[in-house]
């Protein structure tokens, strides 16, 4: 299963296991479920099953004494990478479907990787639009040090003789507000900093 493959009967499918496994249904009395649902294009019983199956191979539902119970969304690499890229679809799946997903966590090094993506990102970004001269004087500080309180170092695209210091702070969730955490030293020098610029950048479908 991949995200690109998802399709809104797969959703409307699992979201009907998802409820199952929430009342703890039997495997079987699911069967007969789904039997007795009137078929429709692309959703038969063989794409029941088909997605039931899917499911339980990733981990978001699991077999307990024969019943159908509620799985870990971290256990699915696909939701995992999907979510990562800032997919809406996915992200809308799993606000909706699993407990923990409006305050998941990526582990550390997920967080570090989407940071990372996002700081190279604007690097791109201001050495695009700079004029050639200019662009070795952008450095990716964070690279070589992570404790100078910001990531970047760029001389600013309007005034090309003032330096900025860059805090980069990514988002990989579809949300009309953006969540992000600062750390004591982040604030500390940001404070003092005259230079000091807290720049947002979120990922959405794959893209900034």
């Amino acid at each position: 299963m991949s995200a690109e493959k998802l399709t809104q009967a797969w959703l409307e499918v699992a979201e009907e296991i998802l409820d199952a496994s929430r009342k703890r249904m039997y495997a079987r009395d699911y069967e007969r479920f789904s039997m007795l649902k009137i078929p429709v294009p692309g959703k038969d019983l063989y794409f029941r099953r088909h997605v039931l199956e899917e499911m339980l191979q990733q981990g978001l539902v699991r077999l307990a004494s024969e019943r159908l119970i509620l799985g870990n969304l971290e256990t699915s690499d696909w939701i995992t990478e999907a979510l990562r890229n800032g997919d809406g679809k996915v992200w809308g799946f799993a606000d909706k479907n699993f407990q923990r997903a409006s305050g998941r966590k990526f582990d550390d090094e997920h967080l570090k990787q989407i940071g990372l993506e996002g700081e190279s990102w604007v690097v791109d970004e201001y050495r695009r639009r700079l004029p050639d001269s200019l662009c070795d004087i952008v450095v990716h500080v964070s690279l070589r040090d992570d404790s100078a309180g910001f990531d970047l170092v760029a001389p600013s695209v309007l005034y090309v003789d003032q330096l900025h210091h860059i805090e980069v702070k990514t988002s990989v969730r579809p949300t009309s507000y953006f969540e992000f955490f600062i750390s004591r030293n982040e604030f500390e020098v940001g404070a003092m900093d005259d230079s000091w610029v807290l720049l947002l950048v979120r990922k959405e479908q794959g893209c900034f």
